[in-house]
């Protein structure tokens, strides 16, 4: 079995569970819609839009309701997950269905042209790449010169997570999907390699008890340190 055929094994695995808890899944989905807000309130959003690692489609839905913008590209390699579940999960958060494009293709090699895109967005899906040059290679060809990428949610390698890192992604590995962890050096320099300039920047919006309990300011001074709640904003050099 190649790579691909485990990322899809995988995907149908997810899709499955997902189905079967759908309501509670729902709920998760529409607890992190503050995050896209407060990136609303900071970006332009416009044009043409492209996801990567869409599966849910809750970025895209989200961003389908955005008046600049034209059109969203939600690409995830899972064609069942994006059916199965991103179709429910548009219609749910009441997305512009006639914007969305859903595409199931390899992130490693994206069926666009060269500078089509206003923006790329992302929800935990960079650190799932196999090969994270070429995916971000390839994001760097089909953005925009005056384009931006965001990312949200991605792991970043804190002090709690070298405690902890054979524990990290250990449910998602058996069921064979690929996670990875870097450090805010790492993801730089990979960044940095694939012709993008990557800035960090602090995001601390009420998506669960945890992440609540973590915006007191005193615990919020350890951001970086002993856990990392931050965004990604990149743009090409």
């Amino acid at each position: 079995m190649n790579d691909i055929e485990t990322e899809i094994k995988s995907s149908h695995k997810k899709t499955i569970y997902l189905s079967h808890n759908y309501d509670s899944f729902l709920k998760s989905v529409q607890a992190r819609a503050p995050i896209f807000y407060f990136l609303k309130k900071k970006y332009n959003f416009k044009g043409e839009v492209l996801e990567l690692g869409a599966g849910s489609c809750w970025l895209s839905a989200l961003m389908s309701k955005i008046p600049e913008v034209k059109n969203v590209y939600a690409v995830d390699i899972s064609k069942e997950l994006l059916e199965r579940i991103g179709n429910k999960v548009i219609v749910d958060l009441r997305g512009n269905k006639e914007k969305i494009k859903l595409i199931s293709a390899d992130f490693h090699k994206l069926p666009f042209a060269d500078n089509k895109f206003d923006v790329i967005i992302c929800d935990a899906s960079l650190h799932h790449a196999q090969n994270l040059p070429i995916f971000l290679k390839e994001a760097n060809r089909v953005l925009k010169e005056d384009g931006f990428l965001v990312a949200v949610r991605e792991p970043i390698k804190s002090f709690l997570h070298y405690y902890n890192l054979r524990e990290f992604g250990k449910k998602e590995i058996g069921v064979g999907a690929t996670e990875n962890i870097y450090s805010k050096t790492e993801w730089k320099k990979y960044f940095d390699q694939t012709g993008f300039e990557l800035n960090f920047f602090e995001e601390f919006n009420k998506v669960d008890k945890k992440t609540n309990i973590l915006r007191v300011p005193f615990l919020k001074s350890f951001n970086g340190i002993l856990f990392s709640r931050y965004y990604f904003f990149a743009t090409k050099k």
